[in-house]
């Protein structure tokens, strides 16, 4: 595979680290996102709730057994603006929220045992809205949760965490020719990329780079994947949207709208396993939204389409 096409849609996806399930994230139009849930033993699809607005995927994170999901979302619309908040997979409607107002930080980590990390800690700790969910009882700062001498991204930290390995962290400078000449196709100029590894069970090397930034009527995040087996033999991805390996060592990526997953192997055997692209926005209720009051005269859960 090559540079992608013009579609719209955008796809990132989560790997439970102790269960088969995945959580994907479909972005298109910019301002619609869609949460679904991956049986990754059957590659199933359970599509949960959309939201009109934006849900910032690096700021996100899908609990160690697959069932809750943290997202950071935004908006910019009347009582929140944007906010973090916790759902059980595929739905959107929020145990907890934490209502913030702008992007400067914002989502959060399943981080040890019951426990949850947060970008941006709130004073009290309490959410805005609702409670948190079992069996999560605690709440701690994402910083405590790092643990690192130098500040680091909650992505770099939730990368690190689930085995990825950091060859090259990026350098770029801004390109103020973007702004004035539209021949100009990047907003930022990158002097060298970041690049992201990981090593499967099967001794499969996934390299993750980032190419390019900021491309001018496309992607913010202009990424590439790299495969390398344990035979020395290599492989090309192309221009992808987001890598991982299943439990069972295959490859998974995002390609124009689309998941697949490809073998251990180093043959060319990559298989569809969804497209996303002609998906449309419809209204869901998750199971669970309870619409009444608690006796703290707060609303005990969220939907998105609440306000």
């Amino acid at each position: 595979m090559s540079r992608q096409s013009g579609t719209s849609v955008r796809l990132f996806a989560f790997v439970a680290r102790k269960a088969p399930v995945g959580a994907v994230l479909r972005r298109g139009p910019s301002n619609q996102v869609l949460l679904s849930k991956w049986d990754l033993k059957n590659d199933h699809f359970e599509d949960g709730q959309w939201l009109k607005g934006r849900i910032y995927e690096r700021r996100c994170d899908l609990a160690p057994a697959g069932d809750h999901f943290i997202y950071f979302a935004a908006n910019h619309k009347p009582p929140f603006g944007t906010w973090t908040a916790i759902s059980t997979l595929p739905w959107l409607t929020a145990h907890a929220l934490w209502a913030q107002g702008d992007t400067w930080g914002g989502g959060g980590l399943f981080a040890l045992s019951q426990c949850i990390a947060l970008s941006t800690f709130p004073p009290d700790g309490k959410p805005t809205v609702g409670k948190l969910p079992r069996p999560w009882s605690k709440l701690i700062p994402v910083s405590d949760y790092g643990k690192f001498d130098k500040p680091l991204s909650m992505e770099a930290i939730r990368l690190m965490r689930d085995g990825w390995v950091r060859e090259q962290q990026t350098k770029w400078v801004m390109n103020h020719a973007w702004w004035h000449d539209k021949t100009e196709p990047f907003r930022v100029n990158v002097e060298q990329p970041e690049i992201w590894a990981k090593t499967s069970p099967a001794g499969t090397v996934l390299r993750f780079v980032e190419a390019e930034v900021g491309e001018r009527d496309g992607r913010w995040h202009v990424c590439q994947g790299r495969l390398t087996f344990a035979n020395d033999t290599e492989r090309d991805l192309g221009e992808i949207d987001w890598a991982d390996f299943d439990h069972n060592g295959d490859v998974l990526y995002a390609f124009d709208g689309a998941l697949y997953r490809r073998g251990k192997n180093g043959r060319d055997d990559s298989k569809l396993v969804r497209d996303f692209n002609n998906l449309e926005f419809r209204e869901r209720v998750a199971p669970y939204d309870e619409r009444g009051m608690g006796v703290d005269g707060k609303r005990q859960s969220w939907h998105p389409l609440d306000d």
